[in-house]
């Protein structure tokens, strides 16, 4: 469950104010086994959200190998995310 900005850096809590960035990310599913994932399969989905703060400078996209990595657009460097 999300309760903190994805940023490391950043210790604002998630407060459903509407402000800020969600970012949702789906497992791929095994083109071999069309019902290896469920739609309704909460594992099948990760999600992360920055801050108004955070998210004006960054954003969250996934690297090469499908993991979800902060991008800082202000001095073009990134940040694996830590995923449980």
């Amino acid at each position: 469950m999300l309760t903190k900005c994805a940023n490391p850096s950043c210790n604002e809590t998630l407060d459903f104010s509407h402000r800020g960035a969600l970012f949702l990310f789906g497992r791929e599913a095994d083109a071999m086994d069309p019902g290896c994932c469920a739609p309704d399969d909460s594992d099948s989905v990760e999600s992360f959200w920055l801050c108004d703060e955070c998210a004006s400078s960054m954003t969250i996209i996934s690297d090469r190998g499908g993991s979800p990595v902060i991008i800082n657009l202000l001095r073009d460097e990134c940040q694996q995310i830590g995923t449980a």
